[in-house]
């Protein structure tokens, strides 16, 4: 559907609901800063270990963030938000039952993976349905992250006293309102697509470089975080070795060195 066949009303409800699916991932970031010592505390976890629970929700971001922005044309923005809906949704479920940091890690990393796709999905729809605004609209938008590290902030601070599981589902409240403000949202065609652009032409901009540097650094954390045993040389070698490959695919595809 062009942006010109959507009505005022069908763009406010993608705007909106956009905003509150990036403003769920700010309620969730807060949430964690917040209650990271408790956790500390509770799984007897040192410094480290509390450093790499938080740092499971960010890191993936990158991994669906790239991985969608290169398939979204083809599975479409309501799939691709469902996914988002249902990553965010077992994030909060899943640290709310939470009895071990296993399966924290897991929400955590949920967490980052609906995150990325949101960013993937939020910035061309934006784009699409308000095409000659777009500054200030990606702008607003983009104010939902702070919005809501202050909304999570406001309501858990005051109530410090009540359990962390109980808070967490304080991150499900903006992803049911978003989910179903999704269900019978009409969504834009994008931009690329409207405009005739081929998908090869699209990936010329990327080429080699970008691809290889963002499949070394992607190889480069998944292994760390899996925890194979490597030491740094070996595992800038294999991640080196990796980016070279994807990046020589795509640039030998686009006949593009890339920006």
């Amino acid at each position: 559907m062009n942006s010109s066949d959507l009505s005022e009303k069908d763009k406010s409800v993608l705007f909106w609901a956009s905003f509150l699916a990036l403003m769920a991932a700010g309620v969730g970031f807060v949430f964690r800063v917040l209650v990271l010592g408790d956790w500390g505390k509770e799984f007897n976890l040192t410094g480290q270990e509390m450093g790499a629970l938080f740092g499971a929700s960010l890191w993936p971001i990158a991994i669906t963030m790239i991985l969608f922005s290169l398939v979204v044309d083809f599975i479409g923005y309501k799939v691709s938000m469902y996914f988002a809906f249902a990553l965010q949704a077992a994030s909060a479920v899943l640290t709310a039952t939470a009895g071990s940091v296993d399966q924290l890690m897991v929400a955590a990393i949920c967490a980052g993976l609906g995150h990325g796709i949101v960013e993937a999905v939020i910035n061309p729809v934006c784009s699409s349905i308000y095409k000659n605004d777009k500054t200030k609209m990606l702008n607003i938008l983009h104010a939902s992250w702070p919005a809501g590290i202050v909304a999570g902030a406001v309501v858990i601070i005051p109530l410090k006293e009540v359990s962390w599981s109980i808070h967490s589902l304080w991150m499900l409240v903006p992803v049911l309102a978003y989910g179903v403000m999704f269900i019978k949202a009409k969504f834009p065609v994008d931009e690329r697509v409207k405009a005739k652009v081929p998908y090869s032409e699209m990936l010329k901009e990327v080429g080699f470089l970008s691809t290889f540097l963002a499949f070394a650094l992607l190889t480069y954390e998944i292994t760390k975080q899996m925890g194979l045993e490597m030491v740094d040389t070996q595992r800038l070698a294999v991640s080196a070795a990796v980016g070279a490959v994807v990046g020589a695919a795509v640039g030998i595809y686009t006949k593009s060195f890339g920006k």
